[in-house]
Parts: C-alpha cells; sequence; structure tokens
C-alpha cells in the first residue's frame, strides 16, 4: 500500500503540484495533527502505542500541513521541511518524541502535504509507564520558505488500541 503513495508522490512532483514560496505567501499555514501507520487518521480519545524495534514503545504520528513547502518528496536536501514531535503526559511522568528531524512529505493533489507513520518514541521500556497515561502531543513544521505551523492534541495511550 505504501508504494501506491510513493508513484502518486513521484507523479505529483514530476507535475510540479508544489506551490513556490512565493505562491504559499498568500495561504496562512496551518498543522493537523493526527495518527496513523499508513494512512492519516484524527487522533482520538484514546490513541494506540505499541512495542518497537527499539525495544522501547512508540505511537504513530502524521501530519498535514497547508500553506507549507513540502519539498521533494523522493530527496531530503536544504529543501526538505522539518519535522518536530514531542510527546508530555499530563501528569509528568512520561515524555517521548524527536526534534527538528528532515522529513519527506507527500504533497496530495489539493496541495496539502502530508506525512504518516513516523515513530514517536515514548521513553519508556515498560508498556505499564504508558497504559492509560494522558498525553499532550505536539507537532511542529519548518519548511525552507522560512514558514512554520504547529498544533497540539490530547489523548490517552493504549496498547494495541489502532
Amino acid at each position: 500500500m505504501r508504494w501506491i503513495g510513493f508513484l502518486l508522490a513521484t507523479l505529483l512532483a514530476a507535475t510540479g503540484c508544489n506551490k513556490t514560496c512565493d505562491e504559499l505567501a498568500e495561504i496562512e499555514p496551518v498543522l493537523e495533527i493526527g495518527t496513523g501507520r499508513q494512512s492519516f487518521t484524527d487522533i482520538e480519545e484514546t490513541t494506540g502505542f505499541e512495542k518497537g524495534p527499539q525495544n522501547g514503545f512508540h505511537m504513530y504520528g502524521s501530519v498535514r500541513a497547508r500553506g507549507l513547502f513540502g519539498g521533494d518528496p523522493l530527496e531530503i536536501d536544504d529543501k526538505t521541511p522539518t519535522l518536530t514531535y514531542t510527546l508530555n503526559a499530563v501528569d509528568g511522568d512520561l515524555a517521548g518524541g524527536f526534534s527538528g528531524l528532515q522529513r519527506q512529505m507527500v504533497t496530495l493533489p489539493d496541495g496539502t502535504i502530508e506525512r504518516v507513520g513516523d515513530l514517536v518514541i515514548l521513553e519508556t521500556f515498560e508498556a505499564s509507564d504508558a497504559e492509560g497515561v494522558e498525553i499532550e502531543l505536539f507537532a511542529e513544521i519548518n519548511d525552507s520558505c522560512g514558514r512554520s505551523a504547529s498544533a497540539k492534541a490530547s489523548t490517552t495511550l493504549s496498547e494495541g488500541a489502532f
């Protein structure tokens, strides 16, 4: 299924669906934060987490943005946007995420850029430390045009609740 997205991204990049920085100046940057392993899903009251290859636990982070330059979906270079996810438990006992990593985006036909399925690593090796914990998930994208957008969502973690 991911290869379909890759092929679509290739086609869109080849047909020039990315707007220029000048064209984007007219559009207010907006970011939606979600979850989803293979497709964007809105954050709901409960969000799943699972044991990962790092021998710890993670949830999936996904974002959609308008008014930002998505860069080349096939290459990481100086035009590739940077993405930050910060996860904090409301009670302060759990944290996670990553900061300022370059991430390739797919440009959708309506000009929205999207990134799906990033591993947002939880800073624990015990599922019981995350089960039922209420968190705030923050995301921010910075593009090569000098524009940015951020969003925050609240949810409760539940192992395997996908």
